[in-house]
């Protein structure tokens, strides 16, 4: 009671300011409500650290090979070989493509990297070859 008539008298007197007027007073039952929101904020903090955890864990999941790549990659490699690309060409395209790798990105990538000399005979027309040698 006495804190609200001190706080009351030094608000009523413009300018001035007393130790009184300057105390901040919090009751038990807000510092409790008070502490429950920074708990809570904490514990909102935490779910979302979590949620960001678990997204990155299952892109890395994602983007790491199963069990089935060496099968596929072996596929892959033998297609190439039949289409006649030599095993330099192969081993780049392996190389930029990674984990990534299916036969139409590889093909993708060998016929916009390799220059158009390089390429087997049949990603060539023969008219552009003639051209291109002379």
């Amino acid at each position: 009671r006495g804190y609200s008539q001190g706080m009351q008298q030094s608000l009523k007197t413009p300018g001035t300011v007393t130790k009184t007027s300057a105390a901040t007073f919090v009751s038990l039952q807000k510092h409790d409500e008070m502490k429950a929101l920074l708990e809570l904020g904490n514990l909102e903090e935490e779910l979302q650290n979590t949620a960001k955890n678990k997204t990155l864990l299952s892109s890395s999941i994602a983007a790491a090979p199963s069990d089935r790549f060496p099968s596929r990659l072996s596929n892959i490699v033998e297609r190439l070989e039949e289409l006649k690309f030599t095993n330099d060409q192969i081993e780049a395209v392996i190389c930029a493509l990674k984990y990534d790798i299916t036969l139409e990105t590889a093909l993708h990538w060998l016929c916009l990297n390799l220059n158009t000399l390089e390429l087997p005979a049949l990603f060539r027309d023969a008219r552009w070859s003639e051209n291109l040698s002379d």
